[in-house]
């Protein structure tokens, strides 16, 4: 369900001013030294300077030069490239700006790029998707505003982007933890841009737009007190006000809760919302630990199952 990707993977709006009709309509990589990113069938031309960090999904120089991906299997790429434009439109209806979008094609896939610097943010954004009817991608660079030399060689690595659409992967692999699911009913359904997915069962994909049951983990860097409160409630405003009006969340209740466990700063939520008129519980928690923090969010309609839901967050333990 997209109300799950709001939760941790917000829509970026991209930048440069490298002009559109200096890249070309159709590109073909054919690069044989890429860098397998784990965890996807994706591939980049990944210089010796950058670091791939696993739990975000991100390859990056330092804080100020960084490119994220997502790879959204099962997700239509036509689809997903329509909401994606309306989202642009609605941000520059808004004052955001847009130097350029361009169709194009990527090793045969239809693909979009845009531009736009972000000035209250004082970076630049350059996002690629690209796609067909049984996936899309998502590759977004990030560097600082102005830096023209920085912005082109960001754009100079996303283009250089394979996909392997009949690479096998175990995904649940990748999982940088372990879990006991217990009898929640849930069952890995998939992983991407470092976050795993579970659905009832395993079943159906959590990136369609109809409510349905989701359990989420993701491992992030350490956090402190402060770090936790401020990231979880930059989530919780970006399911109440999101891009698309008709997707936005309505909190009808929200206990919040702040605890030690076992030395372990945590902080849980446990939200009774309405979407679109159907009710569900959202139980959001964040645990910091030595090794990292343990973001875990659930979609229960049922709004039975928070006893069970809280002791598989407990049971969870970072590799």
């Amino acid at each position: 369900m997209r109300v799950s990707l709001i939760l941790v993977f917000t829509f970026f709006l991209i930048s440069c001013k490298q002009n559109a009709q200096n890249i070309p309509n159709e590109i073909v990589n054919n690069e044989k030294n890429n860098f397998d990113i784990p965890g996807t069938r994706l591939s980049i031309n990944k210089p010796t300077n950058f670091q791939f960090f696993p739990e975000l999904s991100r390859i990056q120089k330092d804080d100020n030069n960084k490119i994220q991906v997502l790879e959204m299997k099962g997700a239509d790429f036509i689809s997903y490239k329509l909401k994606f434009i309306k989202s642009i439109e609605n941000a520059t209806k808004n004052g955001g700006k847009i130097d350029y979008q361009k169709n194009l094609k990527i090793n045969g896939y239809d693909a979009l790029i845009l531009s736009s610097p972000q000035n209250k943010k004082n970076l630049s954004q350059t996002i690629l998707l690209f796609g067909n009817n049984n996936f899309s991608v998502m590759i977004a660079g990030e560097t600082p505003l102005g830096n023209e030399e920085a912005k082109n060689e960001i754009l100079k690595i996303i283009l250089t982007s394979k996909y392997d659409e009949n690479k096998n992967l175990n995904e649940e692999q990748f999982n940088q933890f372990s879990i006991d699911l217990k009898n929640s009913g849930f069952k890995f359904n998939k992983y991407a841009g470092g976050i795993s997915f579970y659905t009832i069962d395993g079943a159906g994909s959590p990136f369609g737009d109809k409510l349905t049951d989701i359990l989420m983990v993701q491992i992030l860097p350490k956090m402190s007190k402060e770090d936790m409160i401020n990231y979880s409630e930059k989530m919780i405003n970006k399911m109440q006000n999101n891009s698309f009006p008709e997707k936005n969340i309505k909190n009808l209740h929200i206990n919040k809760k702040l605890y030690n466990e076992k030395g372990n700063e945590t902080l849980e939520y446990l939200m009774n919302n309405s979407f679109q008129n159907q009710l569900f519980n959202n139980l959001l928690i964040l645990k910091s630990t030595e090794k990292g923090t343990i973001l875990y969010s659930v979609i229960d309609k049922t709004q039975e199952k928070t006893n069970i839901l809280k002791d598989v967050f407990k049971s969870i333990q970072i590799k």
